[in-house]
């Protein structure tokens, strides 16, 4: 017979709405769903919380450190299209920093390992607990989260020094002494 103990539930913490977190894509599933108007298709992303860069209601980012290292989710339809209001061509464009046009051939996969920032919702589930998941993604910027970029920019060329003005040449100055 397996036996077990009752154990205290943690409570973590329900990031708030708008909070910007750092987050990296950990998979990709796509799943039929029966809606209203027929069935359709959509894309559900995890994530891994790397950190929470600004939360929603103005707290301190340690506040929410309990959250770091934990997964969030997120999800779009599955239907790419030059719409401006496309989710996932917008998420795309996110997660790979560069516009799609019109033919691009898109293959999620690719998403798995990328580094992303997010914009959190919050919504109630079925049991009536409070929740958190992704609402919108923007590119990485690492500057907009205060981390050093990965590779140091290569430094410019040193210049060469300032000529002398004071060493001996053959201008009319040579016999006048430094002020």
């Amino acid at each position: 017979m397996a036996r077990l103990v009752v154990e205290e539930q943690p409570e973590y913490s329900i990031l708030p709405q708008d909070s910007i977190i750092l987050v990296k894509i950990e998979g990709t599933e796509i799943v039929e769903l029966n809606g209203n108007n027929g069935p359709w298709e959509k894309l559900n992303l995890t994530f891994k919380i790397l950190d929470v860069v600004q939360p929603g209601d103005g707290a301190p980012s340690d506040k929410y450190a309990d959250v770091v290292g934990s997964k969030i989710w997120g999800g779009v339809p599955f239907k790419l299209t030059n719409s401006p209001e496309n989710k996932l061509r917008l998420w795309a464009e996110a997660i790979f920093g560069m516009e799609l046009g019109v033919g691009f051939e898109l293959d999620t996969d690719l998403f798995v390992g990328k580094t992303v920032r997010a914009v959190t919702t919050t919504y109630t589930n079925k049991q009536g607990h409070p929740r958190h998941q992704i609402q919108s993604l923007l590119p990485y910027a690492q500057s907009a989260v205060g981390v050093a970029p990965a590779a140091a920019p290569a430094a410019a060329p040193a210049a060469a020094p300032a000529a002398n003005p004071w060493a001996a040449s053959s201008s009319s100055f040579e016999d006048e002494p430094p002020f």
